[in-house]
């Protein structure tokens, strides 16, 4: 994805330009003129695996073509690099290719001058990607370079994603890359890093990690494509024949803009090394014509002593070598680059949820294929059936979950076609792999015999008869044992449930009304006990008596004790009077925590002039400004204006002119105010028409209303039949203490007339007079009046509101005239309301705004213009108002909520319908007693039931609790590590700059209380804090424009989507063990298959009705990552063993563990001997280890080594194997057990 709005290059191409020092020694600045300078030209293409087009559309109509001629281009010049990144599109081309053109590609990798860039099956995202799923793509495509090309990434090429995650460097430096280039920062932050030289560092991503995963890291100076110096894969044709003589010649210019370039762009970096790409967006579809351009250049510049300089192709590798030679020292960064920004009002923080329903359904493809992966790994073992068909079913889901990764798609930032085109894929790769699961469960369940027909349809239940049991299989892909209630839907409540010994177990049928249809949303509930990676198997028995609980409807009026449902961890009461959660109670611990919890709404900005919100950026729609635009043919320009929310009547409204010319100078008058909307008339001064856009700020303002200390009224002005000024006296309702600051617009009743002009003058405690004059220097015959607002200097509108006096000494000759005002404190806010009005005793002014000081925010500029005389001598006063424009947001529903609840023995649910589209459900498991200590029932469930939402609408859960967090909470990065996130006062756009990834968890904690308030998530979302002890997670978005970055189409996203929050409450200590905990299993939720009829001739004595794959439980701080087959002609396994939790993060989990490997597997599998690999699997470790550059840091090394055994070190004899925390250990295990 390349979007041309966010960049100044008028080319968009690539090159890495990297300059390397003739002497071995390497200066820390830039060099001097003379300095010799060698560029290395890496040549690259961004092929998005879909975004515009589908992926199959992309191929077959920009990549083949890419990979083709580029090959064909290498062949005829050994000198001649390329740099290609995805593998899903390299894949295809390669299997079209016949034996004698594999060998030549081979050849060319070979000697290096096809270069494997990432080597990914995509260039997956960083905001909104899980990590296991960025580790899985990661393999796919490192496997596929390994077996197929004998070949393997040494370096991470991220130019295109959205901001970058800290878990990515870690990631990469666990995979073997030496280096890592990226390019999508702040540009403020990249503005900073040119002018201090550092954008490169060596990034440590884990603190729990630290040193052992340093990447060196390397951010393009001006985005991935190529600069215009170099455009040669465009319109730029280097001609150097002087037998062409219609076609002038050009190679010595250009040959001197490009070491031109390259010299300027060194003094961003430390030393003589530049990288700037030659490439783009599906770059070089005609290679030859590029590469012969550059042949060029790079001759002329080579045989040019006086240039200084040698030029030749090289790949992101070779700078890497060559940087690492200099032997620097680098500073360390142990942040992240969120959120992305290209400017004030473009925050890209809307990705984060947009499309939540992909979003959803690509976690969930996530969690079928690891259980396909895990039983086709414990079942190859021990049966007999087709492993290579099973593979290959198995395949087709990893291949399509993989490419859905992309910083394109599973983003929501493509067309609404190509995700129609992901989901498609998912679902015939969905259906594949679960076809693969049902049939092991059901060769397990059979003891080794025939398999047991199983389906993972529960609509089996709907059709079963009276009498019939259904034998129904539970299976945990988890390395944990797990007690879970099993969630049925169902359309009949007779049915029981027996485990495996015919004995009942905690059940319960609930009934609740659907917000979507109005019919009963009937759900079977029951508690299952399942092994680690292993299944369980129970009985529904049908015709029996469930324990059938049908949703009593609750009316707050009618209600005088608040509702509440609880289970033995949690009591949860709802506000009699609003219907929202209103308190949450910890029965361990006895704390309770007071909150609103609430659905709140964005309206998503949409007005002319400004950055619409779309499926990048997240804007709300501001208020208090409209966009008047130019007049090209007269010199007054009239604008009705549709207030987003209504107004409160009577009101006063105040405005001025928001101009971009420093020289003209505006007035403006109000007329035709009602409750949802106005009218205004923009008047140029100087009677000239404009071409400039101006706008009009403006604040309409309810006198009754006002704090203490501020009045506000309507002046009744009336006609001026013989002048073209009159002046009125103001008398103040009440007296003030002392003068009050006063502005004034004219209020007229004649649309589309010439503006008028008013100025105060004797503005006292008890009044003021008015001078309104029109600005076409005639009379006037209709009534106008004064809109005034008058306040003492001493109020305090709000926070956000700040004022003052400024006054302008005389002596002035020009009618026009500039001031630069400067405020009392810091006013960050990106375009800021302006509101002026002069107080002059002798002559009548009108005062334009101008925009905020771009350099310095604590300063803005007005310009006055005196309309009835030219320059003035004595003093004037310009009264102020700066203030934020008004976001609009609101509750989803002002009214109190409809209730339904339905309280089981067991599991009770309670539903909020707030309107139509609009509801959302809590649930909490294991009843008063019924719960024991299960930690797996130690939360509370909210499943919100969105859509159709409004358009323009961007939804909210807000969480607005009692603890106290100084603008602090936490989120994830990736699903792996927490970022402490601090509300930034600094950002110019207040609600969305201070949005950041929640990829599967954020929480709020009080700062001396130390109570922790958690959420986690099915899916990736928007997450922000924007009060102290508040907590909003955004969870659908429906935009009205497109942003303008690329994808050319809005985001109306009219789905009905059903996302899952899970809310724990609770210490430190316990709150971190949950989270990590139920973190794992709400992405890895369990699977219950059904087998109907009961008809087997298998006899049910020889049947197997439970299983597990491990020997025992692993450790609560480890979790079974990964186990899939590499090559299903071996027996040959990848195996991932995570620990879950950060350094410091849990007083008691937050160790080292040791796993026994030979004692790990109890079916099917043995991991004795297992060889240790990279993170992608693709080479050992220790090859891997020896392989990677080294880095010098400033920090000392021996102070930031951990505490822990090194990575690679194995304990004893290597049968124990040791995982510190916020490791993942990958190995190859081999055989049967």
């Amino acid at each position: 994805m390349s979007s041309t709005s966010c960049f100044t290059t008028s080319v968009a191409f690539a090159v890495i330009v990297s300059i390397l020092l003739v002497d071995a020694g390497a200066l820390d600045g830039p060099p001097p003129p003379n300095e010799h300078i060698n560029i290395w030209v890496v040549a690259h293409t961004h092929d998005d695996t879909g975004w515009l087009k589908t992926v199959d559309h992309y191929y077959i109509e920009e990549v083949q073509w890419i990979l083709d001629t580029v090959t064909r281009a290498l062949l005829e010049n050994p000198e001649r690099k390329f740099s290609y990144v995805e593998m899903a599109f390299f894949y295809r081309w390669w299997n079209e290719l016949d034996d004698d053109m594999k060998g030549k590609v081979l050849m060319l990798i070979r000697n290096g001058q096809l270069q494997l860039n990432l080597a990914g099956w995509c260039m997956s995202d960083e905001g909104a990607a899980n990590y296991a799923a960025v580790i899985t793509q990661m393999t796919e495509g490192a496997l596929f370079a390994m077996q197929q090309l004998n070949n393997r990434s040494t370096v991470g090429w991220h130019v295109d994603p959205f901001g970058h995650s800290a878990v990515t460097p870690s990631l990469w430096a666990d995979i073997g890359f030496n280096a890592f280039s990226l390019s999508r920062i702040d540009y403020r932050d990249l503005d900073m890093r040119k002018k201090n030289k550092t954008l490169e560092f060596v990034w440590r991503g884990s603190k729990s990690l630290g040193k052992s995963r340093d990447m060196f890291t390397h951010i393009l100076d001006s985005h991935y494509s190529t600069p215009g110096e170099l455009g040669y894969d465009g319109g730029l044709f280097v001609q150097n024949d002087p037998n062409l003589p219609t076609f002038e010649l050009n190679i010595v210019q250009q040959g001197q803009n490009v070491v031109g370039m390259a010299r300027n762009r060194l003094a961003w970096y430390r030393h003589n090394h530049l990288l700037v790409p030659f490439g783009h967006d599906f770059a070089h579809q005609n290679a030859l014509k590029s590469y012969i351009q550059m042949d060029k250049i790079i001759e002329y510049i080579n045989s040019n002593a006086t240039l200084n300089a040698t030029i030749r192709y090289g790949t992101l590798d070779d700078y890497a070598r060559a940087v690492n030679a200099l032997d620097l020292t680098w500073d360390v960064y142990d942040g992240d680059f969120f959120p992305y920004a290209t400017g004030a009002q473009s925050y890209w923080t809307g990705y984060y949820t947009s499309r939540p329903q992909f979003k959803g359904y690509v976690r969930s493809r996530m969690a079928v294929l690891h259980v396909a992966e895990t039983l086709y790994c414990l079942g190859s073992q021990l049966f007999n059936f087709d492993r290579q068909s099973a593979f290959d079913s198995i395949d087709v889901l990893r291949k399509a979950h993989s490419v859905s990764q992309h910083h394109d798609a599973l983003t929501g930032t493509e067309k609404k076609a190509v995700t129609d085109d992901y989901t498609l894929m998912l679902t015939r790769g969905s259906i594949k792999a679960e076809s693969v699961t049902t049939d092991i469960l059901g060769r397990f369940l059979a003891g080794g015999n025939s398999p047991v027909q199983l389906t993972l349809n529960s609509s089996v239940l709907d059709v079963a008869k009276a009498g019939q049991k259904i034998s129904t299989v539970v299976y945990n892909s988890l390395g944990w044992e797990r007690q879970t209630y099993v969630e049925i839907p169902v359309n009949r409540t007779d049915l029981v449930v027996v485990d495996g010994d015919g004995h009942s177990i905690p059940q319960d049928i609930l009934a609740i009304p659907s917000s979507q249809s109005g019919h009963n949303d009937t759900r079977l509930y029951f508690l299952a006990s399942v092994p680690p990676l292993g299944y369980n198997t129970y009985t529904i028995q049908v015709g029996g008596s469930g324990h059938v609980h049908q949703a009593e409807q609750i009316y707050y009026y009618e209600r005088d004790n608040p509702p509440a449902i609880e289970n033995d961890f949690y009591r949860l009461n709802f506000s009699a009077d609003t219907g929202r959660l209103s308190n949450i109670v910890n029965k361990q611990s006895g704390k309770h925590l007071s909150m609103d919890q609430n659905l709140a709404q964005y309206l998503s900005a949409a007005q002319d002039g400004e950055q619409a919100s779309g499926a990048y950026v997240f804007r709300p729609a501001q208020g208090n400004r409209t966009a008047i635009g130019s007049s090209s043919k007269a010199k007054t320009s009239s604008k009705d204006i549709t207030f987003i929310k209504p107004v409160s009547l009577p009101a006063v409204v105040i405005a001025t002119v928001h101009g971009s010319n420093y020289n003209d100078t505006f007035s403006v008058s109000v007329h035709s105010l009602e409750n949802s909307k106005m009218s205004l008339s923009v008047f140029r001064v100087d009677q000239n028409f404009w071409s400039q856009g101006v706008s009009a700020d403006f604040w309409a303002v309810n006198p009754h209303t006002l704090p203490s200390g501020a009045l506000a009224g309507i002046l009744q002005v009336g006609s001026s039949p013989h002048t073209k000024c009159k002046t009125s006296q103001l008398t103040f309702s009440k007296l003030f203490s002392r003068t009050p600051r006063l502005l004034a617009t004219v209020l007229s009743t004649e649309k589309n007339a010439e503006a008028y002009v008013v100025s105060s003058f004797n503005v006292s405690a008890n009044g003021a007079f008015f001078n309104v004059c029109r600005g076409d220097d005639s009379s006037w015959s209709q009534d106008v009046g004064v809109n005034w607002l008058a306040f003492e200097d001493s109020i305090a509108f709000s926070n956000e509101i700040i004022h003052g006096s400024y006054v302008v000494t005389g002596g002035s000759r020009n009618k026009t005239r500039q001031v630069a005002i400067s405020l009392k404190m810091p006013f960050v806010q990106n375009n800021p309301c302006i509101l002026a009005s002069v107080s002059s005793s002798s002559r009548t002014f009108t005062v334009s705004s101008m925009q905020q000081n771009t350099w310095n925010p604590n300063e803005f500029y007005v310009t006055l213009a005196n309309v009835d005389a030219t320059g003035w001598q004595k003093d004037i006063s310009i009264d102020w108002m700066v203030f934020s424009r008004w976001t609009y947001e609101s509750p989803v529903t002002d009214k109190p909520l409809m209730l339904h609840a339905a309280v089981g023995k067991y599991v009770s649910v309670l539903r909020q319908d707030f309107r139509a589209g609009y509801a959302q459900v809590f649930r909490v498991f294991g009843g008063t007693g019924g719960g024991g200590s299960f930690p797996d029932l130690q939360y509370v469930e909210m499943e919100f039931q969105l859509g159709p939402i409004d358009k323009g609408g961007e939804v909210v859960s807000r969480f607005s609790t009692a603890l106290d967090t100084n603008g602090v909470w936490y989120a994830d990065d990736s699903g792996l590590e927490m970022q402490r996130r601090v509300y930034n006062v600094g950002q110019t756009e207040r609600v969305s700059g201070n949005y950041y990834p929640m990829v599967a968890a954020a929480y709020l904690q009080d700062e001396k209380s130390l109570e922790r308030m958690t959420v986690l998530s099915d899916r990736s979302h928007g997450c922000s804090s924007l009060m102290n002890g508040q907590l909003e997670v955004m969870l659908h978005r429906r935009c009205l424009k497109d942003d303008g970055y690329g994808v050319g189409e809005t985001l109306d996203d009219s789905s009905q989507i059903s996302p899952k929050l899970w809310m724990i409450y609770g210490d430190p200590d316990s709150s971190s063990y949950l989270q990590r905990r139920l973190s794992v299993m709400l992405q890895n939720p369990i699977v219950t298959a059904f087998e109907f009829p009961l008809t087997s001739t298998v006899d049910v004595a020889e049947r197997m009705p439970s299983m597990s794959g491990l020997h025992q439980p692993l450790l609560p701080s480890l979790h079974l990552l990964s186990l899939r087959a590499v090559d299903p002609s071996k027996n040959d396994t990848i195996l991932r063993m995570e620990h879950l939790f950060e350094i410091e993060e849990n007083s008691k989990l937050s160790q080292p563990v040791n796993v026994s490997m030979s004692k790990l597997f109890a079916t099917g599998l043995t991991a004795s001997n297992p060889i240790e690999m990279s993170l992608t699997a693709n080479i050992p470790k220790s090859v891997a280890q020896t392989e990677q550059l080294k880095w010098k840091t400033t920090d000392d090394a021996e102070n930031n080594e951990i505490i822990w055994k090194k990575m690679s070190e194995f304990a004893g004899d290597g049968e124990m194997v040791t995982i510190n925390p916020r490791e993942i250990r990958t190995f190859i295990v081999n055989g049967r057990a």
